[in-house]
């Protein structure tokens, strides 16, 4: 993915509208709510000398956007919460201290699926995990694993995978 990848609304009559910016980094994964009311994206912050292989310090968050009032509401952020107690960490788990452990890239929270209720069904490494996990983030809750093995959301969306997504 191109830094600059911007978020755009295309109106009946052909006129394009920019709904979000993408600037030094981009925008992806678009999807409409099922209420037809928002639309769910991803922004990955600083997508400038990035990789696959070299992922961005600044990681990527889930926001929506009002499509009539244009707010914009994060979902997600970039706290990371690994297990503290498999490994020697640096102070914020990102900090280069000798002797500590530490991850270098950001949280990257991707791969959003809408869910009925206002729910949403995400990947994240914010466990510290490559590959990522799948969470489910309800309207007003934090966020809960929901799926501990693999990232692809191809896998986790099988019929038995997703009972366990609208419980």
């Amino acid at each position: 993915m191109e830094p600059g990848a911007d978020l755009m609304l295309l109106h009946p009559d052909g006129k394009e509208e920019l709904l979000v910016t993408g600037g030094k980094g981009a925008v992806t994964d678009p999807v409409i709510s099922f209420d037809a009311e928002w639309c769910y994206y991803v922004y990955i912050y600083n997508l400038v000398k990035c990789s696959p292989w070299n992922p961005p310090r600044e990681g990527a968050d889930i926001f929506k956007i009002h499509l009539k009032t244009r707010k914009i509401v994060r979902l997600t952020n970039q706290m990371f919460s690994p297990n503290r107690g498999a490994a020697r960490w640096s102070s914020n788990y990102r900090a280069n201290e000798k002797g500590r452990s530490y991850i270098d890239y950001g949280v990257v929270n991707m791969g959003l699926f809408p869910l009925p209720g206002g729910r949403i069904v995400f990947t994240s490494n914010r466990h510290g995990f490559r590959p990522a996990r799948v969470f489910r983030k309800d309207r007003h809750s934090n966020h809960r694993i929901i799926h501990h093995r693999a990232a692809d959301l191809g896998e986790v969306m099988t019929p038995s995978s997703l009972l366990r997504l609208t419980e």
